[in-house]
């Protein structure tokens, strides 16, 4: 009995090991099998007949295949995006060092050296402040005030600077502006910050405190990236589903068998012409603002004209096989 078990036992472990090995060499044909990513960009552009192949590896394999080609296509956009906030923040910087008067904050009352009313309007001070900004430290006089605050309608968003007060307009409420005292404000942030309270500030002091806390442009690069990512990938995958159901109906009526989830996956290959146009077509246009209508509308023609040839070339072979045998 104790002999039979034993049997049993080392039966049962052979065929484990048995199993086992066969599992690692089917994994090991279809690791030499699938084709490589630079393979699949090379094929989708120049290979028709290699979509159906393509396909075959499953919609899993192509959809990494979509978010590898929409990675790269981020890249670009990213670093394109960053330099041109970069570029912005400079101009920015520049633009306040021309226009921003020298003033002189102390025992909250803020002087200016210019008699004039004062406003900014740059993208960075919009960042910044989240609108215009007017400054303005000789007036006193309600009524004009009660003017400046009039000037912007909701939900356009600005700050005036008086000389010991500043009003935030549509910030919190869209219709309503709010008061706060220089000192208030500086005690607040002194506290939040556990900092020492302020008690004199210069022109100096504000374009040295701002240069200091622009987002590098490592940190644009992340923010884009991800969010170029979720936003291509999803608007990627709703282009996709138009052509594919295009597709699927031509495969009908040319009376082919490809199921919808081939369908799918070959027209992810046919975008790939169309998602390297489209990054060409972005560096074009940041370098020189050359821009075409209908864009998309074009780049999804693109892809339905790559899949159809596919399917005909799918279909011009089937034939052929036949006609040999």
């Amino acid at each position: 009995m104790e002999e039979n078990n034993k049997k049993s036992f080392r039966e049962k472990l052979l065929n484990f090991k048995q199993k086992a090995e066969k599992n690692l060499e089917q994994e090991k044909k279809e690791k030499q099998n699938k084709i490589k990513f630079h393979k699949k960009i090379s094929y989708s552009i120049t290979k028709f007949s290699k979509y159906p192949e393509m396909a075959k590896e499953g919609a899993k394999i192509a959809t990494k295949y979509l978010i590898s080609l929409i990675a790269f296509f981020s890249i670009f956009l990213s670093v394109i995006s960053s330099i041109e906030m970069k570029k912005s923040d400079k101009d920015g910087i520049e633009y306040l060092n021309n226009n921003l008067p020298e003033f002189n904050y102390s025992e909250g009352v803020l002087i200016t050296e210019t008699a004039e009313k004062v406003v900014l309007k740059h993208d960075l001070i919009k960042e910044l402040l989240k609108g215009e900004v007017i400054i303005d430290t000789n007036v006193e006089n309600e009524d004009i005030i009660n003017q400046y605050v009039d000037e912007y309608d909701k939900p356009q968003k600005a700050v005036i600077l008086l000389k010991d007060k500043l009003i935030t307009v549509n910030w919190k409420t869209p219709g309503e502006h709010e008061e706060y005292r220089y000192q208030e404000l500086l005690k607040q942030y002194a506290l939040k910050t556990s900092t020492t309270e302020k008690t004199s500030i210069t022109k100096s002091d504000v374009m040295l405190y701002i240069e200091n806390n622009l987002i590098s442009f490592f940190s644009y690069l992340i923010r884009y990236f991800i969010s170029y990512i979720i936003i291509y990938f999803g608007r990627f995958i709703i282009y996709i589903g138009e052509v594919c159901l295009i597709g699927y109906i031509t495969n009908k009526i040319l009376k082919m068998n490809f199921k919808l989830k081939e369908m799918y996956s070959m027209t992810i290959y046919a975008f790939t012409v169309p998602i390297i146009t489209y990054i060409i077509y972005i560096i074009v246009h940041f370098f020189t603002n050359f821009s075409i209508p209908y864009f998309v509308e074009s780049f999804m023609v693109l892809a339905y004209i790559f899949l159809a040839i596919a399917l005909f070339k799918s279909k011009h072979d089937g034939v052929k096989k036949e006609g040999e045998n």
